[in-house]
């Protein structure tokens, strides 16, 4: 195929020319048996013949000359000069044409190549052939090397000099177009790929172009009359070939020459289709109607006859495939509606799949077909629907509003943009199932512009609600407002909030402007969900950037989380969970396709909350007998003791006791549960956050991916219906997988959450859902009805009554609701005194209800509501034990149980790792926690269960006493109480062994010996008469004697004081019983001192004193510190200097020089030792302070200047800081206006 084409077009094509021969010169033979020639032995003079197809099917032979061999031309590579001395060619006075690419050529019965190349604007039919050896080399096995495009305008000698036409010539020039006049070399063109279209105007085939112009193929208007009926010829060397893009009612097809055939294995055309190197395109037979002569480019006009097999290579040298082999090629159906004409046409299609060449040809074809049904293109708007089949994925639908000049290109662009995405996509390779398109085109420009937002106030309070008001005019209407309520959060921190809306055109514009980024896609699934959430044309994006920090998760920010779970995920040290802005993303539906942005900011103010007294220390139990008589006691005891809890648990007054038998199933070091389910099998399935993955559990085995979402997280799971259905955040969609984990169905809900899930009628669901709070039924088919949409942030729970109605726990409205889905009818059944209201579950004839600190028990007929506080953290997760009572998960790593009775028991954890789902069994239930990932087991009852206390530091080597215990009354004491020490503050290898179980119920001497740490040991028999219960553990000890050791925490040196301030200093090493100590104060730097305190005993191991430092000269000073055993009157006395630090308590002083230039007035500070920080003036014209001007550009020490703007003003103020915190206020000229020259105020 003879094509010309501009420069950059065929850089690809010369790559061929790159190349080494990867066959040895001397090989008699091909692959097949059949002969071939080296170019090697060839000589000028030497005769044979070409294949190829000039009409119909039938093969035809031509006469041919070899002319020369181009030796090692570009990197090596050779190419033979040939010249057609006969048949269609010869007779037509035509040059090498378009279409014969790929045509064998044999001298003495051996194939020496392919022809590839022709001899420009001329009627001497002359070629150039890639030699056969090359060609082979693209047969399956290892690829050859990959060279770079030589560069255009390489030449390559000839051994024997050539002439043609009366001209000699002794160099072959490879150009991409040849001159129009000749020049000393000859110059020949690489045939490129031309791509024949049926069924397509001159505008679809120019999109077509400008969609491949960076691949060395062109497309043209191709044979448009009826298609032959002759069947599929045999395929045998010099046969049409056809390699076809798109097929049905429109065609477009590449066609050139099969060059070799071994078996069913082929090689073609001698040059690229468009070096897209591995590929799985269809080939077909072909039918040349004519040869098309033209002076600049003659070609083949040709019609595919049916698939022949496969094209799995696309190479440097040929394209190679396979006959017979099965390909599959994309069915696409094209819709489109003419309002107008009330006219609608379908075209059916199949497409090749490759990731350039389907979004090139489809979006050709959406084009051509929108602009064939539209009469006027200029003034119509297109309503798009896409529904995309991706191979292994949920069907992915999109909608979009395209309207403006060259429709049909914009609707175009969208398809071509979408395609592009998915088969481009940097994460995995991605086949298409099916393609659906459907174009409404109605008469007139449904397109609006954004005018301006504005809001009903300037200024809000956590909690409340702004209300926006959108003004946007229409094409050739009115203005227009649009209402949109946004909820602030009632924890938002004060500040400036940015609220911005866009259309889609505009929102990067806008995102830039509030200075945040949308999240990226990681992955196929999450590229999907982008996909299905960008914003239509139709659509109004809204951002609300709100003051202080918010939470992202990877690429993907979380606004407005409920603040039990920013506590909960903030805590992490996660890499994946960061801070971030808060972000409040919104969408508008409006029927116009709209254009602009706008802009808006308030102001969130503070509510002024009352102070509350702080809690008093509450005291520790009174003693039992015979009390430690040690220096100190470390007592254990309250609702967060720490420690290890592995059983054990603490009931509502605190106090150990047995807790329910536990057992780990799984454990991950770096991964996030956010929800459980049953799976198929034995399986457990988690909901994971970061990568938005659902994981496979089974017992004994390594986790499985079950299934992908694209999301952030997985916040709910449920089975329903024979598949499984995943609720994932911040994109608010809904997943359905089939129980092998293969995607069957994703579904858009109207908010950011999808927080809970449970089963509805027919397989169906349904779904609450956060920003806005909402319920939803989602119908197997994918369906969506809203059940309810009230007041509420967010809808944190979800419980189905067996009666068919839904029970309903709102966040920030505070209510739990009962609703029928099918009646639409809502109750409330409570109403909570805190506002949000965390998790809802069923058990027996109530609802449990969790709220920031407290459970409800809430009758489902009559009845009074009951409180119960599980523990000293919200509650995030509740799920019913089905006897009554409940079981609950808290942000501190909890779990907690209230039985039918009210008897609490909570299983702390060792760190605060929360518990963020729980999944009923039947003899329990199975609880994650997080940070890192563990899911535990619960039984009903009571088990074995051990405790380990947290590690005792004494802060020195010491004695142990004796260790107590105080039960609750009528509990029996422990049986199995152990101890060990050691000099680490965690156990190793150089600790003490675990004593002997200690068993006295009075306390008993602590075995373990003598050392800085200690770690008591508890063990807690379930099977008891009365269950154990300890409400506390005392040990005495005493510090060993050993040298002391004291230092200052405050001041360290440097610092600057004013006024009142607390000294503070430390006991690191010593007995605290045992020592006292002096402090001294120097101001002449150590010559001479003045006692604070002396001879005072120490209490603790942390001293404070409160100095006034205005007893005390400005200037440097310093501090000393004495201790002493005071119980061992030969031990050495310690000292420990503070470093210097400065005393500044003298106010400044200010004198006026004189009036400026300009009219300025210039005053003078001084200050004996601190430096000036800030000055500030303000007069009778002024709203506030205003800042003064150092006349030396910074204040920065204790003598400045500073200069004052001309004004006529009274009642002068001067505001002057020093570093020291002091701050003096004086008055200036009573009154001054503009200078005169010399004249001082």
């Amino acid at each position: 195929m003879l094509l010309r084409r501009p420069l950059t077009r065929f850089a690809p094509v010369l790559l061929a020319l790159a190349l080494l021969l990867l066959v040895p010169a001397s090989s008699p033979a091909g692959p097949d048996g059949v002969q071939t020639m080296p170019s090697s032995e060839l000589r000028p003079g030497m005769r044979g013949y070409g294949l190829t197809v000039f009409k119909g099917t039938q093969v035809t032979r031509f006469p041919i000359t070899v002319l020369g061999v181009a030796r090692g031309h570009l990197s090596g590579s050779d190419m033979v000069l040939i010249r057609v001395d006969g048949g269609h060619l010869v007779e037509q006075g035509i040059g090498i044409v378009a279409g014969m690419s790929g045509s064998p050529v044999y001298v003495q019965e051996r194939l020496i190549g392919a022809i590839s190349y022709g001899w420009g604007f001329s009627k001497v039919p002359i070629g150039g052939v890639t030699p056969i050896h090359d060609m082979m080399a693209e047969l399956p096995g290892p690829l050859p090397p990959a060279f770079q495009p030589p560069p255009w305008g390489a030449v390559g000698r000839l051994e024997t000099p050539l002439t043609l036409g009366g001209r000699t010539y002794r160099e072959v020039r490879i150009s991409p177009q040849p001159e129009g006049v000749p020049g000393p070399a000859l110059e020949l063109s690489p045939l490129g790929t031309l791509l024949q279209t049926s069924g397509l105007d001159q505008g679809a085939i120019r999109r077509l172009n400008q969609s491949l112009k960076n691949l060395p193929v062109q497309a043209v208007q191709g044979f448009q009359g009826q298609r032959p009926q002759s069947g599929i010829p045999t395929m045998v060397p010099g046969s049409a070939v056809g390699v076809p893009l798109l097929t049905g009612d429109i065609e477009v097809a590449a066609t050139g020459t099969l060059t070799w055939r071994k078996g069913n294995s082929i090689l073609a055309f001698g040059h690229p289709l468009a070096q897209l190197g591995e590929v799985n395109l269809p080939l077909s037979a072909a039918y040349i109607h004519t040869v098309l002569p033209s002076y600049q480019m003659s070609f083949k006009m040709a019609s595919q006859l049916g698939l022949i097999g496969e094209m799995s290579r696309d190479r440097l040298w040929a394209i190679g495939g396979r006959l017979h082999a099965p390909v599959s090629m994309l069915p696409v159906r094209l819709v489109v509606h003419d309002t107008a004409r009330g006219k609608s046409r379908t075209w059916n299609l199949r497409a090749a799949q490759q990731r350039y060449l389907t979004p090139a040809v489809l979006s050709a074809a959406t084009s051509y077909t929108v602009g064939h049904m539209s009469a006027d293109l200029q003034a119509s708007t297109a309503r798009l629907s896409m529904k995309i089949q991706p191979q292994g994925q949920a069907p992915l639908e999109l909608e979009d509003l395209v309207t403006g000049a060259g429709l049909a290109d914009r609707v175009a662009n969208h398809i071509e943009s979408v395609l592009s995405r998915l088969l481009n996509n940097s994460f995995q390779p991605l086949r298409l199932e099916s393609v659906q398109i459907e174009a409404t085109i109605v008469p007139r420009p449904l397109q609006a512009s954004i005018e301006r937002i504005y809001s009903d106030r300037t200024e809000y309070h956590p909690g409340e609600t702004v209300r926006l008001g959108l003004v946007l005019k229409p094409y050739d209407q009115a203005p227009q407002v649009r209402e949109l309520t946004l909820a602030l959060p009632r924890d938002a921190r004060p500040g400036k909030v940015k609220i911005g809306v866009a259309a889609r055109g505009s929102l990067p514009e806008l995102l830039q402007a509030l200075t945040i980024q949308e999240p990226a896609p990681s992955d196929l699934p999450s590229l999907l969900n982008q996909l299905q959430q960008e914003t239509r044309g139709g659509d109004l994006a809204v951002r609300m950037v709100l003051p202080g920090q918010g939470l992202r998760m990877g690429p993907h920010s979380l606004p407005l989380l409920p603040a039990s779970w920013r506590q909960a995920l903030g805590a992490s040290n996660q890499s994946h969970l960061t801070s971030s802005i808060e972000v409040l993303r919104s969408e508008i539906s409006t029927p116009w396709a709209l254009r602009g942005k706008a802009l808006l900011e308030v102001e969130l103010k503070s509510l002024e909350a009352p102070v509350e007294p702080k809690p008093q220390d509450s005291k520790p139990p009174s003693p039992v007998a015979d009390l430690p008589t040690e220096g100190h006691c470390w007592t254990l005891k309250g609702s967060s003791p720490g420690g290890e809890f592995l059983g054990a648990a603490l009931d509502a007054t605190g106090a150990l006791t047995a807790g329910p038998p536990l057992e780990s199933l799984w454990k991950s070091s770096d991964e996030l549960v956010l929800s459980l389910a049953d799976g198929p099998g034995e399986a457990l399935l988690a909901g994971m956050a970061g990568n938005g993955q659902v994981l496979r559990l089974l017992p004994g085995r390594e986790a499985t991916v079950f299934g992908h979402t694209g999301s952030a997280a997985v916040l709910s799971l449920v089975r329903s219906g024979g598949g499984i259905w995943g609720g994932t955040a911040p994109e608010g969609s809904l997943v359905r997988w089939d129980l092998e984990g293969r995607p069957t169905l994703r579904v858009r809900l109207p908010g950011a959450y999808v927080w809970a899930l449970t089963p509805a009628p027919e397989g169906g669901v349904y779904a609450a859902v956060g920003l806005p709070g909402s319920v939803h039924l989602v119908e197997a088919s994918g369906r969506m009805r809203t059940l309810w949409n009230g007041p509420a942030q967010h809808v944190r729970g979800l419980a189905l009554l067996r009666d068919g109605r839904l029970l309903v726990a709102t966040s920030q409205a505070g209510r739990l609701l009962r609703l029928d889905p099918t009646s639409g009818k809502v109750e409330t059944l409570f109403h909570s005194p805190s506002p949000d209201l965390e998790a809802v579950a069923i058990s027996g004839p109530h609802a449990w209800v969790a709220t920031e600190d407290s459970l409800y028990r809430v009758p489902l007929e009559a009845g009074a509501v009951q409180r119960f506080t599980p523990g000293p953290c919200p509650t995030l997760c509740l799920m019913g034990d089905g006897e009554g009572g409940v079981w609950a998960g808290q942000t501190d790593g909890s779990i907690a149980r209230v039985p039918a009775s009210g008897e609490i028991l909570r299983v702390p954890a060792s760190s605060k790792r929360p518990v963020l789902a729980l999944l009923a069994e039947e003899q329990g239930v199975l609880a994650a926690r997080s940070f890192p990932v563990e899911i535990l087991r619960l039984g009903q009852g009571l088990g074995r269960s051990e405790y380990l206390s947290p590690v005792l530091d004494a802060g020195s080597p010491s004695r142990w006493g004796q260790i107590r215990w105080l039960g609750v009354p009528g509990t029996r004491s422990p049986a199995a109480l152990r101890t060990r020490s050691g000099p680490t503050s965690a156990p190793d290898e150089h600790w003490s062994p675990w004593s002997e179980t200690l068993g006295r119920s009075t306390g008993a001497n602590v075995p373990s010996p003598p050392d800085r740490f200690l770690q008591v040991g508890l063990r807690l028999e379930p099977d008891l008469p009365t269950p154990l219960r300890i409400q506390s553990l005392q040990v005495g000890f005493s510090a060993l004697p050993g040298p002391l050791a004291v230092h200052w925490v405050e001041p360290q040196g440097s610092e600057r004081w004013s006024g009142a301030r607390t000294l503070k200093w430390r006991l690191a090493q010593g007995d605290p019983s045992r020592v006292s100590c002096d402090v001294e104060i120097s101001s002449d730097g150590g010559v001479t001192w003045t006692s604070l305190i002396s001879n005072r005993p120490f209490k603790g191991r942390d001293e404070t004193l409160e100095l006034n430092s205005s007893r005390f000269g400005d200037g440097t000073h310093r501090l000393r510190l004495a201790a002493w055993d005071r119980q061992d009157p030969s031990a050495t006395r310690v000292e420990a200097l503070s470093g210097a630090f400065l005393l500044a308590n003298a106010k400044a002083r200010i004198s006026w020089l004189s009036k400026a230039g300009a009219g300025s007035l210039r005053g003078r500070i001084s200050l004996p030792v601190a430096a000036v920080r800030e000055v500030h003036f303000r007069h009778s014209s002024s709203a506030g302070w205003l800042p003064a001007t150092p006349v030396d550009g910074l204040f920065d020490s204790n003598l400045e200047e500073f200069e004052l703007p001309a004004g006529k003003w009274t009642r002068l103020e001067i505001r002057v800081k020093d570093e020291a915190g002091n701050e003096t206020t004086v008055s200036g000229p009573s009154r001054w206006g503009s200078p005169t020259p010399g004249e001082a105020p």
